[in-house]
């Protein structure tokens, strides 16, 4: 007595395979992650501009008062930080890719 896995043909696993794949508008989960990296990153480069001008702001507009002035080096802090993690993680997705041997990685920036 044969078990039913075993009788799978390869056709039938490859039919498997796809049915389980995601499947976004006809592409690949890595294609549209690959296609929304650019757009990520320049959002987030954005976003971090307006954050620090409004950093900036607060801070002009404390006109001296302790509190919103540590609250305006807090936020630019913040910024600051965030700048950082966004360009280190930049640079972190360019090493893997040449290290793993991606060339699209390398032509999507």
């Amino acid at each position: 007595m044969k078990s039913n896995y075993l009788s799978l043909r390869r056709e039938d696993l490859v039919q498997m395979e796809n049915a389980l794949t995601p499947n976004f508008a006809g592409k690949s989960l890595g294609d549209v992650i690959s296609a929304a990296i650019p757009y990520v990153f320049s959002f987030a480069g954005f976003a971090l501009l307006i954050y620090i001008i409004f950093s900036g702001y607060k801070f002009l507009t404390s006109q001296g008062d302790s509190k919103k002035v540590e609250i305006a080096k807090e936020n630019l802090t913040t910024a600051i930080i965030g700048f950082i993690i966004i360009f280190t993680s930049y640079f972190i997705v360019q090493i893997i890719g040449r290290i793993l041997g991606i060339n699209q990685i390398q032509e999507m920036f």
